[in-house]
């Protein structure tokens, strides 16, 4: 990539940035959710921990409340998803314009979406430290486990905008590719170990899920932070890298297939 290719699109992330920075109360407006729901989590896994010793000896409320706090900041990401935006750029007919201009129109998205997300992340992520560091105080973690915990959450933030790509892509043949989308962040809820998490799950269903995409889009990155050990590390590393070529794959697949739609009917 060249130096101009690559200030064109640092200067996409920038434009996005400033376009938060003028709604920041709405961003700001996000972080008392994240201290009330991190509270009822608190409350409650307290409980589960205190009554349930085989739970209790896999992780501390100190490491699990902190895992749930890093999960709360990833799912504050910029709205609306990235699916919905191609959902309605494919059914208004502009993706046929947006194609055309002088860019790569799959990493103006990334950067787009990367622009709008990471304030949100940000406001999140400090209101739920502050909501964790009063209920159990400071993470029992290393500036080791902090950074390589940050590596996975990009790459985990990457993976699931390849995700949400190849499912709005999917309205060159769907009507409508949100419900796909919204069926996509409830299996994450569950399955990606927001509202429970994986370590609380039976031993097998767990050793499933920790394989899965779902899990390494942002959990195996708050677990690591918290559980650091460089053998997990790896493995996550590994399991993250080829959801995300596979991810990649599917979305360029999808995209130069999509493209013959636009050709034929002019979007």
């Amino acid at each position: 990539m060249t130096h101009v290719s690559l200030a064109k699109y640092t200067a996409i992330i920038r434009i996005n940035l400033r376009e938060r920075a003028t709604y920041s109360l709405d961003v700001l407006s996000k972080a008392p959710q994240v201290m009330f729901r991190l509270w009822i989590m608190f409350s409650f896994y307290g409980v589960v921990l205190q009554t349930q010793p085989a739970a209790a000896a896999t992780t501390t409320l100190n490491q699990l409340l902190w895992t749930l706090t890093i999960l709360q900041a990833f799912s504050g990401r910029g709205h609306p998803r990235i699916a919905e935006i191609i959902n309605d750029e494919v059914k208004s007919g502009l993706i046929a314009y947006s194609i055309n201009r002088p860019y790569s129109y799959l990493l103006f998205q990334y950067c787009n979406f990367l622009g709008k997300s990471l304030p949100v992340i940000a406001a999140r992520l400090i209101a739920g430290s502050i909501a964790a560091l009063f209920f159990v105080g400071l993470p029992s973690t290393s500036p080791t486990a902090l950074l390589a915990g940050t590596l996975l959450l990009i790459g985990g933030f990457t993976l699931d905008f390849f995700i949400g790509l190849s499912i709005g892509i999917l309205s060159f043949w769907i009507e409508d590719s949100v419900a796909l989308d919204m069926l996509y962040s409830k299996i994450l809820l569950v399955l990606g170990g927001f509202l429970v998490p994986l370590s609380l799950f039976p031993p097998t269903l767990r050793s499933v899920l920790e394989y899965s995409p779902f899990s390494q889009l942002a959990y195996s990155a708050g677990y690591l932070i918290t559980h650091f050990q460089w053998p997990l590390f790896y493995r996550y590393c590994a399991t993250q890298a080829l959801w995300i070529a596979i991810s990649w794959l599917c979305a360029y697949w999808l995209f130069k297939r999509g493209m013959r739609h636009v050709a034929i009917n002019g979007g």
